[in-house]
C-alpha cells in the first residue's frame, strides 16, 4: 500500500466518523472535519466573482472569510456542473475550482484534524 494512501486511510480513523471502505479524498476530509460557519450570500454573477475576489485579496475590509469565499466559490461551480454555462461564467469556473482548491490545501497542510474540528476560520 502506498505511503499517501496509508496516511489517508490513518486520517479517516482518525477523525473518529464511520466510513465506507472508499478512501475519502482529502478536501472532504478537511471539510467534513472542519465546524461550520455561516454562507457568504451573494448571487452567483460575474460581479459577484469580481467583488468576492477582490474582498480575498483584501481580508481587512472583507465582511468574509478565506472560507467563507472559498466555499462560495465551491457552490457557484458547483451551479454549473450539468449546465452549460454562458461563456462569460465559463472563463470564470477554473478560476472558482482554483480559489477553493488553494483553499483546502492550505487548511489540510497547515492544521491538525483536532485543530480543525475545535477552531473558527
Amino acid at each position: 500500500m502506498s505511503e499517501v494512501r496509508e496516511r489517508k486511510q490513518k486520517n479517516v480513523r482518525l477523525s473518529g466518523k464511520k466510513t465506507s471502505t472508499k478512501l475519502l479524498c482529502l478536501s472532504e476530509q478537511v471539510l467534513r472535519t472542519m465546524k461550520p460557519c455561516a454562507p457568504a450570500e451573494m448571487p452567483f454573477t460575474r460581479e459577484s466573482v469580481i467583488q468576492m475576489l477582490g474582498w480575498d485579496a483584501t481580508p481587512v475590509v472583507s465582511p468574509y472569510s478565506h472560507i467563507q469565499i472559498a466555499e462560495w466559490c465551491d457552490r457557484f461551480w458547483c451551479q454549473y456542473l450539468n449546465v452549460d454555462a454562458d461563456l462569460e461564467i465559463e472563463r470564470l469556473l477554473s478560476v472558482l475550482r482554483d480559489v477553493e482548491t488553494q483553499c483546502t490545501l492550505y487548511l489540510a497542510n497547515t492544521y491538525m484534524l483536532e485543530e480543525l474540528r475545535t477552531k473558527d476560520f
